[in-house]
């Protein structure tokens, strides 16, 4: 397992626990202290690149074509799934609003979609990068042999 791996398991792990807490909070406190739990619980994905830092340059190779694909892969896919997910969160905002007969929205509500956005990415981007390193791999973790036609 290399360093982009385990630093994408550590950022789907704060998801999975910020999503665990705020589910418990959010039936015991405000929604709002409820969501500031989850994006302060989400923040410990910051850890990864300080836990699992890079080693002294030496003759190791840190990586090689196929990391270099993977990570532009994954990157896209977070950046798409990001992408989709301003979109749904400000078109639902929309919807409420309009449902609620407002027609203005907080400056609460830009950071909310900035937040939201930014931790689309980054679980996107590590739930991709765990599947395409999967990819080709058998339950004992060899590797696959290609199949010829």
């Amino acid at each position: 397992m290399n360093r982009d791996q385990k630093i994408a398991w550590v950022v789907v792990g704060a998801f999975g626990l910020s999503v665990a807490v705020f589910v418990v909070l959010v039936t015991l406190v405000p929604l709002y202290a409820a969501l500031a739990a989850f994006f302060g619980l989400f923040g410990l994905a910051g850890l990864g690149p300080i836990l699992f830092r890079k080693p002294p340059a030496g003759d190791t190779v840190e990586a090689d074509e196929r990391d270099r694909i993977i990570a532009r892969k994954s990157t896209l896919g977070g950046a798409m799934l990001s992408n989709l997910a301003v979109y749904l969160v400000c078109m639902t905002w929309w919807f409420l609003c309009r449902y609620q007969g407002k027609e203005l929205i907080t400056v609460n509500a830009l950071t909310a979609v900035v937040f939201v956005s930014m931790i689309a990415f980054f679980t996107g981007r590590s739930v991709t990068l765990l599947v395409l390193y999967g990819r080709g791999r058998t339950t004992e973790g060899n590797r696959l042999e290609a199949r010829r036609g």
